[in-house]
């Protein structure tokens, strides 16, 4: 992932060490609304503009692979029917949020909550919620009416 420059250089991501949004500039302390000081790996600083990195906390900065048959815990209307997507890696988002990425895209369903089944048969969701078997998550789920 790349960032532009107010100049229009472009320069990746990994390359940042410290963004500043304020910073004196001739014995003035200058507050950055529009502009934000960048510094570098290369210990080079240079000017961004704050969209270009405000947009990192809503773009994937980072993905990894999944362990192999980590699955998507899926259902339809019937709460009690769950069916499996496997999940090919993680994407991690700039704002440090994790979501898991499927063969048709990213799981990022804002009014969902993902839940793993991992390789092993333990379920896990977002939320830290964990469980032995996806039999005692349908329990669970059942219970309190999240697949509902």
């Amino acid at each position: 992932m790349f960032f532009q420059t107010c100049e229009g250089e472009t320069h990746p991501v990994s390359s940042i060490t410290r963004i500043e949004t304020k910073y004196r500039e001739s014995n003035e302390v200058f507050n950055a609304f529009d502009k934000l000081r960048v510094h570098l790996t290369t210990g080079d600083i240079v000017m961004a503009y704050r969209h270009e990195v405000d947009s990192f906390s809503y773009k994937p900065v980072s993905s990894f692979p999944a362990n192999p048959g980590t699955s998507l815990v899926c259902h339809d209307e019937n709460p009690e029917v769950l069916y499996f997507k496997p999940v090919l890696g993680w994407v991690v988002y700039g704002s440090g949020k994790v979501r898991p990425a499927l063969t048709h895209g990213i799981f990022d369903d804002p009014h969902e909550a993902w839940v793993i089944r991992t390789s092993d048969g333990v379920v896990t969701d977002e939320n830290a919620g964990w469980w032995p078997s996806i039999d005692a998550y349908r329990a669970y789920a059942i219970d309190e009416k999240v697949l509902a």
